[in-house]
């Protein structure tokens, strides 16, 4: 292990002199682009299933409130309901 210390110290320092700051600006892809605005809210109620042959799961229902806290902050909640029925195994 001492051996390779070195050279992943090395390595750490080529990759952090080459990384740039990553800026989102359009064309990026988000579901939501924009925050709530300041003292505004939204809700959304949703569930989601996945099923395959040998295992069944679900989302919800599911329930997500935004509020606009502060110029430009958008806190989130969800409050999900999940299932999971594995073969072989016990659902939860």
């Amino acid at each position: 292990m001492r051996r390779f210390l070195p050279f992943f110290i090395l390595f750490l320092g080529i990759i952090s002199a080459f990384m740039e700051t990553g800026f989102a600006g359009p064309p990026f892809l988000t579901d939501d682009p924009e925050p709530v605005p300041f003292r505004h809210w939204e809700s959304y109620l949703f569930s989601t299933v996945d099923a395959t042959r040998k295992s069944t799961s679900a989302t919800g229902p599911a329930f997500e409130f935004n509020v606009g806290g502060l110029p430009n902050l958008q806190m989130h909640l969800v409050i999900p309901m999940a299932y999971a029925s594995p073969e072989n195994a016990p659902r939860a």
